[in-house]
């Protein structure tokens, strides 16, 4: 048999660990693009060029939205952007740690169980992301 004729090899894993792979990916991302240039701010090589021009990018994007947006927010925010990402990545890893450790997510006293809402996140992707069709299907219950 030729490689050509193999079936592709596919990874079976549960919903809990790509749920965990999900979140520790992201984790990863916001501390690599968010976090870790203000620590590479003061180096003297490429890396710190990298660095200085990622903090940049933040001052250019809080300036813009200023101006062409309306939005008066100063533009020393961007100076407190990697605090406020990490303030943001501890919130998703503990919303994360309940949501995984008491099974499900309980929102205003009714509990939804994970199982009800994988089930209606795998219906909302068959009628083509459309979230309302979905739950015109079956609404998802409180327990």
């Amino acid at each position: 048999m030729s490689h050509k004729e193999r079936p592709p090899r596919s990874i079976e894993c549960s919903p809990r660990l790509r749920r965990i792979t999900a979140t520790v990916a992201g984790v990863l991302m916001l501390l690599l693009t968010n976090v870790l240039p203000a620590f590479g701010l003061f180096s003297r090589n490429t890396t710190g060029i990298l660095c200085r021009l990622s903090i940049l990018s933040a001052f250019l994007v809080y300036a813009y939205r200023a101006k062409h947006l309306g939005d008066e927010t100063p533009w020393w925010y961007a100076m407190l952007h990697p605090f406020g990402i990490c303030v943001f990545i501890y919130a998703m890893l503990r919303s994360a740690f309940t949501t995984l450790v008491d099974g499900g997510i309980e929102w205003r006293a009714p509990r939804y169980p994970l199982e009800e809402l994988e089930e209606n996140a795998h219906r909302t992707e068959a009628t083509g992301g459309d979230a309302l069709a979905s739950a015109r299907q079956r609404p998802l219950t409180p327990r």
